[in-house]
């Protein structure tokens, strides 16, 4: 990957085997910035720097830009903002399937941020500039300011910090629908989350154990058990040297579980199935290790079970659910009921 100056010629080179962790280092020592240039106040002119893409790929495929903008003016229900923190992911920065998300080329990497209001357009009502605002599912990010529609952003309250909005927005919107939506986990349930120690599966144990819910989660460590169980998971098993399934029975006296939150896959998705309880449901939200083989409908005839395939767009679709699960999720957040 190299960076090239307007004025000036400055390279600098990520090996093609960088880790996202070395990728996400450039990015903020260098202050990658980006305004797209069709877009802003006509007298706005500024420097800024880019992380751009001409291509669907990997990281060999971007190209840090240094250059000039002019932008033209801004769209009524559009804002500027200075983004203040934002995601780096490991699906944002590895999974070509993200940048495939926009049809112009080249465009910018990150699609989840926060930060300050600085401009609005005419027609935009719910923010004004000062306001402190997040957003995810939008391309761009990876800057310094960003020119976003008013209509995908969301509050952030006080005792938020823009770094904790900027990290989380996406993890906890899906939280919020799984844990309400998808299945409304209700006190004294026990439920399972496979991936307990992730950045998903950290957010859906507190969540849970605020509700009142007993949480069995599958891990991949001892390392990862604690620090699973640091952030309400009742009963972590090692899947490496355990079979879940006998332990979630074990735990439940054979009973299993309403609920079974699996963005694992592969892996973990037959058992997940054997985990629960008649009439459960299975939340599948993600396939980090695969996609499960073809399911066998009748199979879910012995115990009435419930299969679903969840997806955050269609919980987010209207203006007044998006901004109703923010307030639910960052709420917990400024209380202290979650740790980001």
């Amino acid at each position: 990957m190299e960076a090239k100056d307007v004025m000036t010629t400055n390279v600098i080179t990520v090996p093609p085997d960088a880790k996202v962790e070395e990728i996400a280092d450039l990015l903020l020592t260098n202050h990658i910035s980006v305004i797209p240039g069709d877009i802003g106040t006509s007298d706005l002119v500024m420097s800024h720097t880019s992380v751009n893409f001409d291509r669907t790929g990997f990281q060999q495929d971007l190209n840090v830009v240094f250059a000039l903008d002019r932008l033209n003016e801004l769209a009524d229900e559009g804002v500027i903002g200075s983004v203040a923190g934002f995601h780096c992911s490991f699906m944002g920065v590895t999974d070509p399937r993200e940048m495939e998300s926009t049809a112009r080329h080249p465009a910018v990497i990150g699609s989840e941020g926060a930060g300050v209001i600085e401009a609005v357009g005419p027609d935009t009502q719910d923010f004004k500039p000062g306001d402190r605002v997040s957003h995810c599912a939008v391309l761009g990010s990876y800057a310094e300011r960003m020119v976003i529609d008013a209509r995908r952003l969301v509050a952030v309250p006080d005792g938020v910090s823009d770094e904790q909005a900027g990290a989380s927005t996406l993890r906890g919107l899906t939280a919020q629908y799984l844990i309400n939506s998808t299945y409304a986990v209700q006190p004294g349930d026990t439920i399972v989350v496979h991936a307990a120690a992730g950045g998903m599966g950290l957010l859906l144990c507190q969540w849970a154990k605020h509700i009142g819910a007993t949480v069995i989660g599958t891990v991949g460590s001892d390392a990862k058990a604690e620090l699973a169980q640091a952030y309400g998971c009742d009963h972590p098993i090692v899947y490496t040297r355990e079979d879940f399934v006998t332990r979630v029975k074990e735990i439940t006296d054979g009973q299993g579980v309403p609920v079974v939150y699996d963005a694992v896959g592969q892996d973990t998705f037959d058992g997940g199935l054997e985990c629960l309880r008649p009439m459960g449901t299975m939340a599948f939200y993600g396939s980090s290790s695969g996609m499960p083989p073809p399911l066998n409908l009748n199979r879910l005839g012995a115990k009435s079970l419930w299969v679903t395939r969840a997806s955050l767009p269609n919980f987010i679709a209207t203006r007044e659910a998006l901004v109703s699960r923010a307030a639910d999720f960052f709420g917990l957040v400024a209380e202290g009921a979650i740790k980001i």
